[in-house]
């Protein structure tokens, strides 16, 4: 889940975006450019078992250990390019990784074996923006089967007709909360609920450079009966936009979450911390 949101994060960056005196949100990707973007997160989690004693001593006595500690660290560098702006106001762009890597720890130990990451170098997404809207067109990847791509295409669309910002220009220490509301399908296996609510608190500009503070909560919930699941959490960070690119070129966030999933006569609970570092430099073509 991570994985999959952090791509849609490096998609819909350039609509957190603003200009004018003081500070104010609007559209603004730029024809001719290329963003470089890179996102790492470091993921702490513990999952363990709620279960009748006879049940927990089965598991126990077939080489199962509770709690279960891990740690995952992602880093991905994606590279977008947008090209001329036709007559007809349209700017074609590109993504694609131009790295990808992933470790994990269980029990303090090395995994030999790297966890799959959705995205990789082979991942590339194409489309085209218009009308202050971005149309994705096809999107590429080893590991991005049929589902995978259903569900980033979705919560691309639905993310950027969900974000909207006021529409007056902000001052330092204005402030003002948005909330997002995600439906994530799974196949088979229905549909995940999420709703993201963020509040964002204008510090100052310098130089520049508006610097925000940033305080988000998540709730989830899938609607399958073969994966009955809830989790919420809260996150604080910051964010750092360029009015001269009209960029959003750092956000930095810290989250926790705690998720429960009912699996037959076992509920398993789920508590991660995750740390999120994201950062753009801007070129031209």
């Amino acid at each position: 889940m991570q994985s999959r949101y952090a791509i849609v994060l490096l998609i819909i960056l350039p609509f957190l975006s603003g200009n004018g005196n003081g500070f104010r949100f609007k559209v603004a990707f730029k024809a001719n450019k290329v963003y470089r973007t890179s996102i790492v997160t470091i993921s702490d989690g513990t999952v363990n078992y709620k279960a009748s004693k006879e049940i927990l001593n089965e598991l126990k006595s077939r080489g199962a250990t509770f709690p279960i500690v891990t740690r995952k660290k992602q880093t991905i560098v994606m590279v977008s390019r947008t090209g001329t702006i036709d007559s007809r106001g349209v700017i074609p762009f590109s993504d694609r990784v131009d790295s990808a890597s992933v470790i994990q720890f269980v029990n303090g130990e090395l995994q030999a074996e790297k966890p799959r990451m959705p995205i990789d170098t082979s991942f590339k997404m194409t489309g085209f923006i218009r009308n202050d809207s971005m149309i994705v067109e096809d999107i590429e990847g080893r590991n991005m089967n049929p589902m995978i791509k259903k569900s980033v295409k979705s919560m691309v669309t639905q993310m950027i007709k969900s974000v909207k910002f006021p529409d007056r220009s902000l001052e330092p220490g204005d402030s003002f909360v948005q909330t997002v509301p995600l439906t994530i399908p799974l196949g088979q296996l229905g549909e995940i609920g999420m709703t993201i609510t963020t509040r964002y608190k204008l510090r100052q500009i310098t130089s520049g450079l508006a610097d925000f503070d940033i305080d988000q909560k998540y709730d989830m919930a899938s609607n399958s009966d073969s994966l009955k699941f809830t989790a919420s959490g809260a996150g604080k960070g910051k964010m750092e936009f360029d009015t001269r690119e009209d960029y959003i070129t750092l956000m930095d966030t810290r989250s926790s979450m705690t998720m429960v999933a009912h699996v037959g006569p076992l509920d398993m609970v789920v508590e991660s911390k995750d740390r999120s570092d994201i950062s753009t430099t801007i070129t031209g073509r």
